[in-house]
Order: structure tokens, then sequence, then C-alpha cells
């Protein structure tokens, strides 16, 4: 019989007979291995590879020639028993096949090994399997530190919460000697101020200021620790009817200071309604409070779409709050946040330097975000991004 067909495979192909002799030696083996037909057709197999004589691998050989069933070596684990370099010279890994080649088919019974070029399809594996290592790897340090973060968190919680705490009872605290410094201050002034000499009379003024000066800032450290205690951020508030409530609780303010409110157009939002009062009451206290000499204090308010989401992952609106007062350098931007943060003395502006932290942690309960946008001379302008109801 002619084996010549096998020239037109896409495989390497090589017959041999009962004693390992090459019988065929087709193009696919002489193009790997850069022997010809001449320099191989009648030798044994095994002297002309020599892993092959290893026992284990001639046995299997000799098994399928007196009929046993076909052997497979597998690319990974024996791709070296027929060395066939590739073009550069690495190891091209086969995947052969030796099966029974009976009698009947050719004048002595032998063998038909079939081997197919798997290099790319092995290394892909391989590939695969180092990515799935490093993906395992990577998903353990991920796992560890997740597990790290929400202790932190966890701790950072229980941390909050003591200081809360602990603001809360100092300034609870801090209240009643300083209603016994105020009053005791007040009999002074009251019943001895006609023997006080001139001195002592101002430096009574400036304790009773003083005093003043700390009973705002007790109050607004209470309000700041308090936040924490109670939120509901999940209420769905009418932002232009909660508005027109706080414009007329700061009426005599705003008449007093002939200060317009010009708001448009306004969405319901999700909030906790006392809260968002009193961040509303902030900025617009602290628009009047900052207004410019000579200029009569105009605040705007208004709301922008966006497609930002609040840090839950909530459809959210921008509330822009502008007004014509001192405004502020822009490099103050982040400062005016700070807790008992000020940009001008006490003699200039009164204040504990609470307002715009409260502001702050109260935007940053409901997952929304602030910033601050100052044109010295100008103005300044609030933009906070709010959950929006939908």
């Amino acid at each position: 019989m002619s084996f010549a067909m096998l020239n037109m495979v896409p495989v390497g192909a090589c017959v041999v007979d009962t004693e390992l002799r090459v019988v065929f030696w087709n193009r696919r083996f002489q193009d790997w291995t850069g022997r010809e037909p001449s320099d191989v057709v009648g030798r044994e197999l095994t002297d002309l590879f020599p892993h092959l004589k290893g026992p284990k691998y001639k046995r299997r050989l000799k098994a399928v020639i007196k009929g046993g069933p076909p052997v497979i070596f597998s690319a990974q684990l024996h791709g070296h028993l027929i060395p066939c370099p590739l073009p550069n010279g690495t190891p091209r890994l086969l995947n052969t096949t030796v099966a029974h080649l009976p009698e009947r088919i050719y004048e002595t019974a032998g063998a038909l090994l079939i081997a197919e070029d798997a290099t790319d399809i092995v290394y892909r594996i391989r590939a695969h399997e180092d990515m799935r290592k490093l993906a395992l790897q990577e998903l353990e340090v991920r796992k560890k530190v997740e597990v790290k973060l929400r202790t932190a968190a966890e701790q950072l919680a229980i941390s909050n919460r003591a200081l809360d705490e602990f603001a809360s009872i100092v300034a609870h605290d801090l209240k009643a000697p300083l209603r016994h410094i105020r009053g005791f201050a007040n009999m002074l002034e009251t019943d001895f101020a006609p023997r006080l000499p001139k001195e002592a009379k101002g430096f009574l003024t400036h304790i009773v200021a003083a005093v003043m000066r700390m009973e705002h800032l007790v109050q607004g450290v209470l309000a700041y620790s308090r936040l924490a205690a109670q939120c509901s951020p999940n209420d769905r508030v009418s932002l232009e009817a909660l508005i027109q409530d706080v414009v007329a609780e700061l009426e005599p303010d705003l008449v007093a200071e002939r200060a317009e409110v010009i708001c448009d157009a306004l969405p319901e939002v999700m909030a906790d309604e006392t809260q968002l009062r009193q961040l509303l009451r902030n900025l617009i206290g602290n628009s009047l409070k900052f207004r410019r000499k000579g200029v009569l204090p105009k605040i705007w308010i208004s709301a922008e779409p966006t497609v930002e989401l609040t840090a839950d992952q909530r459809p959210a609106v921008i509330l822009v709050l502008r007004d014509n007062g001192i405004g502020f350098e822009p490099r103050f931007a982040d400062q005016i946040f700070q807790m008992c943060s000020r940009l001008h003395t006490q003699k200039e502006y009164e204040g504990s330097g609470v307002g715009l932290a409260i502001v702050k942690r109260v935007v940053e309960r409901h997952g929304g975000a602030i910033t601050a946008i100052g044109r010295l001379g100008e103005g300044a302008e609030f933009r906070v991004l709010w959950p929006l109801a939908v």
C-alpha cells in the first residue's frame, strides 16, 4: 500500500513496522524536523528519537503494534518525545496518537503515528492558567484588603461615635460654667460698675463678649455632634416649600438688611427635612452675614440637572445658592468648611466658624458633595450635589 496521501495532511505522519523501523515519513515531519525521508526510512524510530527508548514508551508502542488500543502522548506531558523545533528554535509541542496498523492494510503489521502541533493551544492554556493563578492571588489580596477596609471603617465609625459623644458631653458640660461666668460678670457690671475703674470696665466687657462667643461655639459644637445621632435621608421633601418656610423664618433678618431671595422652580428631593432646613438656614444666613457694605444683599437659589450620582448611587440634582456678598479668595474654597475655621476676625464678622462645617456634614450624611466658588468682592456660590426624588 502507498502512504503518499499522508503527504497531503496538515499533521505529522509516520508509519513503523513491527520492529519500530520507519516505513513512511511525510512532508510535515520532514518540514518540522529537517530530516529527509531518505535519512529516516529504514531506521528504528527509537534511534532517531532517543526519548522513545524509555521502557514505558517502548512498551506502549509495542503493545499498539501487537493490536492494542491507541495511545496518546499529550503535548503538555510528552511534547519532547519527537523534537520538532519551531523556526525561532523553541520546542514544538505535539499531541501524538499511535494507532495499530493491521497486516491487511500493509504487508506487515505496524503502527501509524499522527502528530498534531499543539504549541499555540498549550501555551494559551498555560497563559490562562498563569492568569487564573494571578487572578486568584489578586482576589485573595482584595479579600484581605476588603476585610482590612471593613475593619477600619467599623473602627472609624466607633471612633467617630465616641468623638461625637465626647464633643456633645463636653459642650453640654461647658454650658453651666459659662452661664455662671456670664451671670457673675453681669452682677459685677450691674452692682459694682460705679466703683470699678475704667480699665476694669473694659476688661469686664471683654469677658462678657468672650463668654457669649464661647456659648455660640458650644451651641455650634452641640449641633454638629447631634447630626450623627439621627438622620432619615429617605423622606420626600418639597425643596421649594421648604425654602419658603426658611425664608419666612429669616424674614426679620432679611427685612432688616433689605435682602432679596430669588428662587427658581425647585424639585422634590430625598432628605432629612430637619437637617436640610438647617443647611438652608446656614447657607442663607452665611450670605446675609458676609454682605458687602453699600450693596443690598441678593441671594439666588436654583437647581441644575446632572448625570452625577450620590455616594450611594442615587440620582441627584445640583442645588445652587449664589450671593453678591464679599466673596472669598478661591484658595480658601476647602478651608471654609473646616470646623472652627474663619477667614475674618471676630471683630469684622461675628460667628463660631461652625456653620459651614455643619452644612458639609449634612451634605455628606445624605451621600452628596458640596463645593464653594469664591469671587473676592463679587460674591460666593455654593453647589450642592443632593439626592433627587424620583
